[in-house]
């Protein structure tokens, strides 16, 4: 594929744009975190929270496996990037998440 991952990434948010009843909308939202589009990876966040987006259930042979999730914001290593952006702390204190007090450490260094 040209362009590498960064190529991989950009074509597969083109083509999951014509399929609208894709289930896995944090894909999305990982792949504009790895691109670095913070922007647009904590807009699809707080767009997934406006939608009810708590849990990703999906079977498997082994049964059901729970995938990334609003709830998971904190721990999962996905979100890294996003954790010292003030409106990801922001939108994790609107879902009730306990402040991780990197934002207030930031601002006080």
């Amino acid at each position: 594929m040209k362009g590498g991952y960064e190529g991989a990434l950009r074509a597969y948010l083109t083509s999951v744009k014509k399929y609208p009843d894709w289930n896995f909308h944090f894909v999305d939202t990982y792949a504009y975190t790895e691109l670095g589009d913070y922007d647009q990876a904590l807009a699809h966040l707080t767009q997934l929270r406006d939608q009810g987006w708590i849990w990703q259930w999906v079977e498997d042979n082994d049964g059901a496996s729970v995938f990334p999730s609003i709830v998971t914001l904190r721990i999962e290593p996905m979100w890294d990037p996003l954790h010292t952006d003030s409106r990801f702390e922001a939108l994790a204190l609107r879902l009730g998440l306990p402040s991780s007090g990197i934002s207030n450490r930031a601002k006080t260094n």
